[in-house]
């Protein structure tokens, strides 16, 4: 699960690309999720439930938490 957010200028958005990418090149199981609004953070309610939902979607998925 790659997260990134469009306003984080610490990471260009190129780079959460290029990571998702080349776990899709290598069959690594992934998905790709950008917040185009947030910075480093995800602060926006909204968009902290769809974090939340994936993430925890993410640990089910692989280590069967629920």
């Amino acid at each position: 699960l790659t997260i990134h957010s469009s306003k984080d200028y610490r990471l260009p958005e190129s780079d959460g690309i290029a990571v998702f990418h080349a776990l899709q090149q290598l069959g690594v199981p992934s998905r790709l999720l950008i917040f185009p609004d947030e910075n480093h953070w995800v602060i926006n309610a909204g968009n902290s439930l769809k974090w939340h939902h994936e993430v925890f979607r993410w640990f089910d998925q692989f280590i069967g938490l629920s």
